[in-house]
């Protein structure tokens, strides 16, 4: 597997512009500390400048896109309960399937419910 490694600026900002009780996420990569400056100008919570920080990015077996730090999403409570929901409608939409039901034949009787 080869790897190869970049050094980039990331221009932090937030979304909540107003009084920064948002999530902070990456606006911009920026190749020199520069350009994460011009781009950072004023976009932050009340017009401040964003925050620039070092981040490596990836790039694996000559892959297209660099890849890098992530923020994965956790979910909250009515997150989790919509997901029992999605997991359960999952299993009956399975056991249609396999019992020979088309997706016509489902879609029937979703409309016949409501």
């Amino acid at each position: 597997m080869d790897i190869e490694t970049k050094e980039v600026f990331a221009v932090i900002c937030n979304t909540d512009l107003t009084e920064g009780r948002g999530n902070n996420y990456v606006k911009a990569y920026c190749e020199t500390s520069a350009t994460a400056i011009r781009l950072g100008k004023g976009g932050y919570v009340q017009g401040f400048d964003c925050p620039i920080e070092k981040h490596t990015l990836h790039k694996v077996d000559g892959n297209i896109h660099w890849l890098g730090p992530v923020i994965v999403e956790r979910p909250n409570d009515d997150d989790r309960k919509q997901q029992v929901a999605l997991d359960a409608q999952s299993v009956v939409l399975k056991k249609a399937r396999d019992a020979g039901m088309t997706d016509e034949e489902i879609k029937m009787l979703r409309t016949a419910m409501v």
